[in-house]
């Protein structure tokens, strides 16, 4: 039986069905229109629209991971102070004679780790159809839900071997797509606005797109002149610095503010809170921040909405002390960019978006 969906889903959704029927013709490259928007009452992310075996998901798009996931019914239906899968968004998967689920493998995101078997059916991007696939089932979690949401995930990561291989590797070797590049690219958002519409282009890239040249950085985008690597992670939702680093950037981006707004703009520390705090009012007057990246010929240009967020009329600089010196850069580096990954030749290409 079909889910029932909200108004707002049903019209999220017509738009990337038209978009999967305008795009059938394309033959070796797969597009899918993604949006990057709040679903249920988990942030905002990144999301994609699937169909496997014939039920409607949505999955997070996401560059950091190389698995697809997606929540059990069974499972999920059964996890106390939930609103179960006929309430949620997302949707779940229910198999359609019955699950095997005694196999146990233990998949790590972020701060959650769940447990996950090993399963496949037949799976539609879109209007575009793939054929069969593996993916992986989540039968539990740690923490449980609602403490942490439960999600769908398409790993776009690079892996292809083992009981779990990406479905890159898996349309690559049925000759559904040519090559093992994928492009992504989301639209500036409006004002005062965290949500945007793009595209996941599987199989391949489009140079019509973006504004040349596309300059390409090796195997883990390099930092000129800090000399640490870089990570792009689709999955996460704050961009991750070392903590002296991620001090220095609170401080650049509060002079830079308080010279476009003409007055001092305070970016203050708030205990409670455990962020870097600022008036709403001065979010227009955000500076972007430039990454230079490889040997210092890749910029990298992010919009103020990839490092801040705002929730009931509270704003603050969304960038995270990494334990480890890690750089980690989130989805809403997307903004106004398009990024083309070609895991083949450990290389990313970075443009801006027309």
């Amino acid at each position: 039986m079909s889910r029932v969906l909200p108004i707002r889903q049903r019209l999220i959704l017509l738009m990337l069905t038209l978009w999967g029927i305008l795009q059938e013709g394309f033959g070796q490259v797969l597009r899918q229109l993604i949006r990057r928007t709040k679903f249920d009452d988990s942030g905002s992310s990144l999301y994609a629209y699937l169909v496997i075996d014939n039920q409607q998901l949505y999955v997070i798009v996401d560059t950091g991971s190389a698995e697809l996931t997606a929540i059990w019914k069974d499972w999920y239906d059964q996890v106390p102070f939930t609103i179960g899968c006929s309430n949620l968004q997302v949707g779940c998967y229910a198999c359609p004679l019955g699950c095997d689920s005694s196999q146990t493998s233990i998949f790590r995101y972020g701060l959650k780790e769940v447990d996950v078997f090993p399963w496949h059916g037949t799976l539609q991007l879109g209007h575009n159809f793939v054929g069969s696939v593996d993916f992986a089932l989540i039968k539990d979690q740690r923490p449980p839900p609602p403490s942490r949401p439960a999600g769908n995930i398409l790993g776009l990561a690079p892996n292809s071997h083992g009981q779990y291989p990406s479905v890159m590797a898996q349309l690559h070797r049925q000759s559904k797509v040519s090559s093992l590049t994928f492009a992504i690219h989301l639209g500036r958002p409006p004002a005062g606005s965290f949500e945007s519409n793009g595209e996941l282009l599987l199989g391949g890239g489009d140079e019509a797109l973006y504004v040349k040249p596309l300059r390409f950085v090796g195997d883990g985008a390099f930092l000129h002149a800090i000399n640490h690597d870089l990570l792009i992670d689709t999955g996460t939702n704050f961009l991750i610095a070392p903590r002296q680093y991620r001090d220095f950037l609170v401080k650049e981006i509060e002079f830079q503010a308080s010279r476009r707004a003409r007055t001092a703009v305070r970016i203050v520390w708030n205990p409670n809170f455990k962020e870097y705090v600022f008036d709403c009012a001065y979010a227009v007057h955000l500076p972007t921040i430039t990454f230079t990246l490889g040997s210092g010929d890749v910029p990298l240009t992010i919009h103020p909405a990839a490092y801040s967020n705002e929730i009931t009329n509270t704003c603050w600089i969304a960038i995270t002390p990494s334990c480890d010196n890690s750089w980690i850069l989130p989805d809403k580096t997307l903004f106004g960019n398009y990024l083309e990954f070609q895991p083949q030749n450990a290389r990313v290409g970075i443009a801006k978006l027309k």
